[in-house]
């Protein structure tokens, strides 16, 4: 009895376990269909937004920056530079206004008193994006218009000479097959200088100044301490010094992220007082921004 006893509590056991195992299955697919189902459709902005970031902008916030500089000697544009960026430094415009101002006059409003007229975020970004004057910059063009013009007159001389040398010899000794072997012998060595320099010439009139490599030539070791260039010719590799000039440079947003972040800087340094103060002006932000 004790056994039949143990088997029905048993077969009981098994029969409460078995409906809860089997409905256990069905009870979490449909929690798991209707979670999927209540799932938030994204707006247009999210889908434009998520479809811009890739592996050259990863984050919605990254855009790229670039910046190009005009030399104001020979007029020669460099390449832009891209570099990625996160967010926009603006400065307000009463704070350049008033530093440019502040050593001719000094009745000047300084931007840290009110009353203060407001400014636009426009206004910011023209002030940003605006051409500036910077000197002491390296200019590889205008080292090659330098290094061909006196290779040009050096060309000039030693043909001169060379023709001169000539004519000498056959005045004195007059025509002949003998005459011709010394007017080549004499001449040897004006004439290897000659096709030397006008190899170099050669060279230099074909050479990209913005290429990286700078025609294979360049010794970065000189470049960076002594500010000298290699030209590589053949045995002769003259070291010639960077010519350095006053340049316009600009900036450009050359792409732009799905959310652009300004950083107002209000924090500048004031001449008059000898210690970093605080701009006050309103920045007024429009509700529809044309970065064309």
């Amino acid at each position: 009895q004790q056994q039949q006893q143990q088997r029905r509590y048993h077969l009981q056991e098994e029969k409460k376990q078995e409906p809860i195992e089997y409905a256990s299955s069905p009870i979490l697919s449909t929690t798991s269909i209707s979670a999927a189902c209540l799932q938030p459709k994204l707006s247009t902005s999210m889908e434009i937004m998520t479809s811009t970031i890739s592996s050259i902008t990863p984050s919605p916030l990254s855009g790229w920056l670039g910046s190009t500089i005009q030399c104001t000697r020979c007029k020669h544009v460099r390449p832009i530079q891209n570099a990625p960026f996160l967010d926009i430094p603006l400065v307000p415009t009463s704070v350049p206004n008033f530093l440019a101002s502040a050593y001719r006059s000094k009745n000047v409003n300084p931007p840290n008193k009110s009353p203060m007229p407001s400014c636009t975020l426009d206004d910011c970004l023209v002030d940003f994006t605006s051409v500036e004057r910077v000197q002491d910059v390296e200019c590889r063009k205008c080292t090659i218009q330098r290094e061909v013009e006196q290779l040009e007159e050096e060309v000039m001389m030693l043909r001169g000479a060379v023709e001169t040398m000539e004519k000498r010899i056959e005045q004195k000794s007059g025509s002949g097959t003998k005459n011709g072997a010394m007017s080549s012998d004499s001449t040897k060595y004006l004439r290897e200088d000659l096709q030397k320099a006008e190899t170099r010439l050669l060279q230099l009139q074909t050479m990209d100044p913005d290429e990286d490599d700078f025609s294979g030539t360049l010794n970065r070791d000189d470049y960076v301490e002594s500010e000298e260039i290699s030209f590589g010719i053949e045995e002769e590799c003259k070291k010639v010094k960077i010519e350095r000039c006053d340049a316009r440079k600009c900036l450009l947003l050359t792409r732009t992220p799905s959310v652009l972040c300004c950083h107002i800087q209000r924090r500048y340094y004031d001449p008059f007082t000898n210690r970093m103060e605080k701009c006050i002006q309103f920045v007024e932000f429009p509700e529809i921004l044309d970065l064309s």
